[in-house]
C-alpha cells in the first residue's frame, strides 16, 4: 500500500468516525450531569437540615437541590416520633415565579405527584409533556417518615426521578438516580442518608430525554478508532524516505 493510499483510508475512517459521533450527537446530546458537592448526604434529628446546591451542567449556576433532614418529636403537640425525609426540588426553572427563601424553593421542577417525586422506570420520557410537580417552598420528597412511618417509593434502593432546568434560557431535561435510607424514629436515632448514584441530562434545549438513554459506547469507540487510524498514518509517514528529495 503506498503512502497517498495509506492517507486516503485513514481520513476516511476519521471521518467515518467523527460523521458516526457527530449522528450520536444530533440523536440525543445525552451527557453525564456533575454530582452535587457531596454525594452522600445525611441529616439526624440533632444535625437537622443537610442539602447542596446542585449546578448539574457546570456553567455556575445553581439548578437543583438536593437534601436531607429529620424533625424531632414533640409529644406534647401530639407528634409522637421523630420524622424524616429526602427531598429534591428544582432551582434554576421557568416555574420559580416567586423568588427563593434562605434554603428551601418556591417552587420544584421535578417529575412527581402530590408531595413526591415519582420514581421512574427505564423507557419513561421526561420532557415537554412530563407531569412535573412545583410545591411552594418546600422540596418533593424522595422518601419520607411520618410518626415513624415510611412514606414515598425510594427507600432502601435505586430511585429515579426526572427533572429539568434552565441553560441559556432554555428548558432542558434529565434525571438523576438516588439510593434513600431513613432509619430510627426517636429524636436519638432518626436519620436520612441520601446517596447520589448518577444523573444524565439531554444538552438539546427542549428535547426530551429518555430514561436509561446514555451515549452509544460504540460511537466513542469508532471516532478512537478514527483517531488512532491517522496518528498510525502520521507514524508510517515519519518512517518513510521522501521521494521528493534530490539524491546525494
Amino acid at each position: 500500500m503506498d503512502k497517498n493510499t495509506a492517507g486516503s483510508l485513514a481520513i476516511k475512517g476519521l471521518t467515518g468516525a467523527v460523521a458516526l459521533a457527530g449522528t450520536t450527537q444530533a440523536y440525543g446530546a445525552v451527557v453525564a450531569g456533575n454530582a452535587p458537592p457531596s454525594t452522600v448526604l445525611h441529616s439526624t434529628a440533632i444535625h437537622g437540615l443537610d442539602h447542596e446546591r446542585w449546578d448539574i451542567d457546570g456553567n455556575g449556576t445553581p439548578d437543583l437541590l438536593l437534601g436531607a433532614n429529620t424533625f424531632a418529636a414533640f409529644p406534647q403537640y401530639g407528634i409522637t416520633a421523630a420524622n424524616s425525609f429526602g427531598g429534591f426540588a428544582g432551582y434554576n426553572s421557568t416555574r420559580n415565579t416567586v423568588s427563593q427563601v434562605v434554603g428551601y424553593l418556591k417552587n420544584a421542577g421535578i417529575f412527581g405527584t402530590v408531595a413526591y417525586a415519582s420514581n421512574l422506570p427505564l423507557g419513561t420520557t421526561v420532557g415537554p409533556n412530563s407531569s412535573f410537580k412545583y410545591v411552594s417552598g418546600n422540596y418533593n420528597f424522595l422518601e419520607g417518615r411520618r410518626y415513624g412511618v415510611n412514606g414515598g417509593q425510594f427507600g432502601g434502593a435505586l430511585g429515579i426521578t426526572g427533572f429539568e432546568f434552565l441553560e441559556n434560557g432554555a428548558l432542558h431535561y434529565g434525571y438523576a438516580e438516588f439510593n434513600v435510607v431513613l432509619t430510627g424514629s426517636t429524636n436519638a436515632d432518626a436519620s436520612c442518608t441520601i446517596t447520589y448514584l448518577g444523573s444524565y441530562y439531554e444538552t438539546v434545549a427542549g428535547v426530551p430525554i429518555v430514561v436509561g438513554a446514555v451515549p452509544e459506547p460504540g460511537s466513542l469507540a469508532a471516532l478512537a478508532f478514527g483517531v488512532a487510524g491517522a496518528a498510525g498514518v502520521a507514524a508510517y509517514r515519519r518512517r518513510q524516505p521522501d521521494s521528493a528529495q534530490p539524491a546525494a
